[in-house]
């Protein structure tokens, strides 16, 4: 059951659509495995899952979302930078002093290459409940250098769309692999009722 987003209740097993995203070739075996388990259980539930092909031209959505990230970055940690120069951590003060060299042709670029996106995605995500998704690479880097890899997150930064990740899988050391579920913009209510079905179904599955 969904609420369509008139208020009114649905009756339906729910629609899915699965999409690798022009990313998947830093999918790991782990992150594969938990999302076919994913769309079995899902079909087991009496919910459709539909293979998708995402909108086309969207090869670059982390690429314009990293010139965002890092533009705006000059300006987010601009007062820390003039308050606190010699305690800032290098990472920061090469934001500000813009290392990237990112220009404003590049942020006009960017800014318009996921704006012209975001309708579009709107719209190919609007006849299901949610979308899919890796939500990680595989199981998290060792040692504390580093959180991991964004790259199946960021394109959803990009396009403003609201993402819940899901735990239930464990990878080949042992440690948590998720999957993640995706919306279109301001579908953030249905998108948590999806995802709160999704973990139900995942949970009977480890429980069976």
């Amino acid at each position: 059951i969904h609420r369509d987003d008139d208020g009114s209740d649905a009756e339906s097993e729910g629609r899915i659509g699965f999409w690798r995203t022009p990313y998947w070739d830093a999918a790991e075996p782990d992150t594969r495995r938990a999302l076919e388990e994913t769309m079995a259980a899902l079909r087991g539930a009496g919910i459709e899952v539909c293979e998708i092909d995402g909108p086309a031209g969207a090869e670059q959505l982390n690429q314009a979302q990293d010139i965002i990230m890092h533009g705006e970055g000059r300006t987010a940690f601009l007062s820390e930078y003039l308050r606190w120069p010699r305690e800032l951590h290098a990472e920061f003060v090469a934001e500000v002093e813009n290392s990237r060299g990112i220009d404003g042709a590049a942020l006009a670029w960017a800014a318009d290459y996921l704006g012209s996106l975001r309708p579009r995605f709107d719209e190919a995500m609007a006849d299901y409940d949610a979308w899919l998704v890796p939500a990680l690479p595989g199981e998290a880097p060792p040692g504390l250098d580093s959180t991991g890899d964004a790259v199946f997150n960021r394109l959803w930064t990009g396009l403003h769309a609201p993402a819940v990740t899901l735990p239930g899988f464990s990878g080949a050391r042992g440690l948590p692999v998720g999957i993640q579920l995706v919306a279109g913009r301001f579908r953030d209510a249905r998108l948590l009722a999806t995802a709160a079905r999704v973990e139900e179904i995942l949970a009977g599955r480890r429980q069976g």
